[in-house]
């Protein structure tokens, strides 16, 4: 598979498991700011993940310079969903260690990272 088509494939996979956690946080567990609303909410964090989901992807570049991509569509989507998990993980532990600081820059420096190591996460054969 292509670079492109890897990125491509990572990118679906991210995104589709960002939209699914902050629906299933907000819409079906209610789990929201009521000062802001269920929608703005939704579209807050929605945001905010697709920052980090953008940082991650330039990580992600970066490695496929040095790295062949991921061979398969559905291993460049199960990255995708890895960094996901790991990045919202990353900015949770964030929060509960410092509580009443801004962590923004310190997350998308994880995102970075993080998203550098997600190619890792599905093992590409040997050509």
């Amino acid at each position: 598979m292509s670079r492109i088509a890897s990125l491509v494939a990572r990118i679906v996979g991210a995104a589709g498991s960002t939209v699914a956690h902050w629906y299933v946080v907000v819409y079906l567990f209610d789990e929201f700011d009521h000062g802001y609303g269920r929608d703005t909410w939704f579209q807050l964090n929605l945001y905010l993940s697709m920052l980090a989901l953008r940082v991650g992807l330039v990580g992600y570049a970066a490695l496929t310079i040095f790295r062949r991509g991921l061979r398969t569509f559905t291993a460049g989507c199960l990255a995708g969903a890895a960094f996901t998990v790991c990045e919202l993980l990353f900015v949770f532990a964030l929060g509960r260690v410092f509580p009443d600081r801004d962590m923004v820059i310190h997350g998308l420096a994880g995102a970075l990272v993080i998203g550098a190591l997600s190619i890792f996460v599905a093992r590409s054969n040997a050509a």
